[in-house]
């Protein structure tokens, strides 16, 4: 099939309804279908030198001086080794766009289309490269050019060296803008980090809001916010593969509009800003009392958050409650701009570049942001956060036809249940719309996460722990199945604590897609899924809550997840609205697997083993 038309049926198959479950995921990519645009003839001549794999090679381009009107000319450098190029070296990361929309420039002498957005992006780079540098040479790492990509090997190799190329950068240039702009957010960010900066670091959130109150009324200050705006709906930061350019870069300079800005200088005053802007849009502000010390994580985010944030924002943004016209300012600001989904990926993405270590990077937790960044190829999904995280996962690259999606898919799920010892996993699987290719246990990384009441109870109550339940170790084993295939069963041992004969309360539901299935004097249990007679509800080592569970022939297959509340029903008004609910039910009303089972009377020798498919 033509390497343009495939891709783009593709991703109007997984847009169609914005679940990414419209289309088959095990069926494999073709063998020549790669997301760049056409460049049939280029690759014909064969300007690329072929790489060393076990030598780790790279290539680069030498961009030359050139008038803003003129066509730009670069060429290849070859056969370059990490450590002789190391800080030698610029990188550029931007959002590639749509394949269809194309800029020729000339690579080698020889015609070669780009992403118009790669176009965009060079134009500003080398803008300011020259600006700063007169007539000197750009060596660049740019990944469309650098990379063959009629090379089915060399891109799968090439992939699995992306982390060390950014990371050996002496800079990498981050191109927020795919279109000409003033520049006039970059300069609302400078202006701001250098307010802050005159206090001491413990006082910059009160002397950013500070600031902000002075000047929220003045059009020059407002024109500024919109254009940050701007730069937080930047295409940039839904894009996969930027995560990991953005966390392994050492020296990052963010670009927008022929203005630039050193990420050093502006990280901590940007991440206040966004916990400002976050805190002033997901409040209610009628009611003071309902203003808490802590946001709301980013879905997948509930091991990893940093003292920083919080040591910084959790009195100070408590105590600037009352002044609630600037708040109001604010929120309206944001709602008018829609940016709610932008502000939680920058900040996200902010906090893990605060504490990144690749040792310590949970992959389930960057598969879970994943979900809310897109990608031309699904696979992408999973290959572009491998470099954030250790080897220990063992999962490697493969562009081949003969690595489905499915495939990769369940092999990561089982790396990851077997690198981080646990099966919180099983929960991830739960809120999703999972394509029925897939075993009930894996997630789909393409599916966007359901977000219900009890999903945003249940990271609510985690996100109150001072950390993470010490999961107890799950015993596990992977099997073939006739139906789904190699390693696509899940034999783990647990414990049934009830099987619903009949339903004895009626549910009382969906309250926001909520089940209420359980009453009694000491707890309420609320289900994410409708209940059927004979489901089953277990509990499994490594999981945060009890799963539910529906008997599929010989195996079970994972229908929903349970939460128990410590509260009597007739003081539970399930009804009320989230924040006044997560007022009441904090860590002393949720009840993690750990404390149910404690509460009954099951004992090691209760354990069953539970074939899940």
């Amino acid at each position: 099939m033509n390497r343009i038309i495939w891709p783009l049926i593709r991703e109007i198959l997984v847009n169609a309804n914005g679940s990414g479950e419209a289309y088959d995921l095990s069926v494999a990519e073709p063998s020549n279908g790669f997301y760049t645009p056409e460049n049939t003839e280029f690759y014909a001549k064969i300007p690329y030198a072929k790489l060393d794999p076990p030598k780790k090679k790279f290539r680069l381009l030498k961009f030359f001086p050139r008038k803003p009107s003129e066509v730009i000319h670069c060429q290849l450098v070859d056969k370059l080794e990490h450590e002789n190029a190391k800080k030698h070296y610029k990188a550029l990361s931007y959002c590639a766009g749509n394949p269809n929309q194309t800029r020729v420039i000339m690579v080698n002498g020889l015609e070669f289309n780009i992403f118009a957005n790669l176009g965009h992006a060079l134009d500003e780079v080398l803008g300011i490269w020259q600006a700063t540098n007169g007539q000197d040479d750009l060596l660049l790492w740019v990944d469309q050019i650098c990379i063959d990509q009629s090379n089915v090997e060399e891109r799968s190799h090439q992939v699995g060296l992306m982390r060390d190329i950014y990371k050996f950068a002496e800079q990498t240039f981050i191109c927020l803008s795919t279109k000409e702009s003033d520049g006039a957010g970059i300069d609302w960010l400078r202006k701001a980090s250098d307010e802050s900066e005159k206090l001491q670091t413990r006082h910059m959130q009160k002397a950013l809001f500070e600031y902000i109150r002075k000047q929220i009324n003045e059009p020059g200050f407002r024109a500024g916010l919109h254009g940050f705006f701007d730069i937080l709906k930047s295409n940039w930061w839904t894009r996969s593969w930027i995560f990991q350019e953005f966390l392994c870069s050492d020296n990052l300079q963010l670009v927008f509009g022929r203005q630039s800005l050193p990420w050093s200088q502006c990280s901590r005053t940007f991440l206040h800003i966004l916990t400002i802007l976050e805190y002033s849009h997901s409040r209610d502000l009628r009611r003071p009392n309902s203003w808490h010390t802590k946001t709301l994580p980013v879905p997948g985010c509930d091991i990893i958050y940093t003292d920083f944030q919080w040591s910084q924002s959790v009195d100070v943004l408590h105590q600037l409650v009352p002044k609630s016209d600037t708040m109001n300012a604010l929120h309206q600001l944001v709602h008018s701009e829609n940016v709610d989904d932008s502000l939680q990926r920058a900040k996200f993405m902010a906090n893990c570049k605060m504490s990144w270590s690749v040792d310590e990077m949970n992959l389930r937790i960057l598969l879970n942001h994943s979900r809310r960044c897109s990608s031309s190829d699904p696979r992408d999904k999973i290959y572009a956060f491998l470099g954030c995280t250790s080897s220990n996962y063992s999962i490697v690259p493969d562009y081949s036809p003969a690595k489905s999606v499915r495939d990769l898919f369940m092999e990561s799920a089982r790396s990851i249940i077997l690198q981080e010892n646990n099966l919180a996993i099983l929960h991830d699987a739960v809120w999703s719309t999972k394509s029925h290719s897939l075993p009930s246990w894996t997630p789909d990384w393409t599916s966007a996460v359901d977000r219900s009441f009890l999903y945003e109870l249940v990271h609510w109550s985690r996100f109150w722990m001072e950390r993470p339940p010490d999961f107890e170790k799950p015993s596990v084993k992977f099997r073939d199945d006739p139906v789904y295939g190699l390693g696509s069963r899940l034999d783990v041992s647990g414990y049934c604590i009830k099987i619903w004969d009949h339903l004895s309360h009626a549910p009382e539901g969906p309250v926001r897609m909520t089940w209420i299935y359980e009453v009694k004097k000491s707890y309420v249990v609320l289900a994410s899924h409708e209940i059927l007679a004979q489901d089953e509800l277990w509990i499994l080592p490594g999981t945060w809550n009890p799963l539910i569970f529906r008997k599929q022939a010989s195996n079970f297959s994972l229908v929903g997840e349970a939460v128990f509340l410590k509260e009597d029903y007739e003081r539970c008004n399930i009804t009320v609205e989230l924040f006044s609910l997560s007022e009441r039910y904090r860590l002393d009303s949720y009840m993690t697997s750990n404390e149910v089972l404690r509460g009954s009377s099951y004992g090691v020798e209760d354990q069953k083993i539970i074939s899940i498919c």
